[in-house]
């Protein structure tokens, strides 16, 4: 787990940057207080915890402030059904995306292949917008293989730049699947917000 995910995880139910700064140095200042009553020590120890939380301040509050998967994603435009062709049924030759977010904060991507194929199915663990035309995803799918997913909005839809699994493989660079050298396609809302 990155450091970023470890800290967003823990200061889940933190309701303010503040409350942390508090919990954080009173936590610190009470064991200092126990083991070094009232000495240069101590007062050193905590002007250096006091140094630490403002210096951490400004990332523990991006790290606080960022959104969850499912709202980077709804703030994407991304929730909803995605295919290169809307008019035709899902196919191997034109599958639909659909991300779904759940009240319980999950967000999958399912791949639906069409009649009589099993759907394929991502967790998306996290989203980042890099810009308002740009979003990267981290996915696991059900072999546990990680997905870092970089998605572009282009005119029209949007699109699949690139595709990196943690077991190494990168089936799509710059916008190329590198199994075939085509462009990855360019995919409309079919459905949803």
């Amino acid at each position: 787990m990155s450091p970023e995910a470890m800290m967003q995880s823990w200061m889940t139910g933190l309701k303010s940057l503040d409350e942390f700064r508090e919990k954080f140095v009173a936590g610190l200042a009470g064991r200092g207080r126990r083991s070094h009553s009232g000495g240069r020590r101590h007062k050193i120890m905590i002007a250096r915890v006091l140094l630490a939380a403002l210096a951490l301040g400004p990332w523990l509050s991006a790290v606080a402030a960022a959104d969850t998967a499912s709202e980077a994603l709804a703030k994407f435009g991304l929730i909803g059904t995605w295919a290169a062709e809307c008019r035709e049924p899902a196919s191997p030759a034109n599958p639909y995306i659909q991300f779904v977010a759940v009240p319980d904060g999950t967000v999958t991507r399912q791949t639906l292949l069409g009649e009589g194929e099993a759907p394929v199915a991502n967790v998306i663990e996290s989203a980042q917008a890099e810009s308002g035309d740009r979003l990267l995803t981290r996915e696991r799918n059900s072999s546990g293989v990680v997905l870092q997913i970089d998605v572009a909005k282009v005119a029209g839809g949007i699109r699949v730049m690139s595709s990196k699994g943690s077991d190494g493989r990168e089936p799509i660079k710059n916008g190329i699947l590198t199994g075939n050298g085509r462009p990855t396609a360019i995919l409309t809302k079919c459905s949803g917000p």
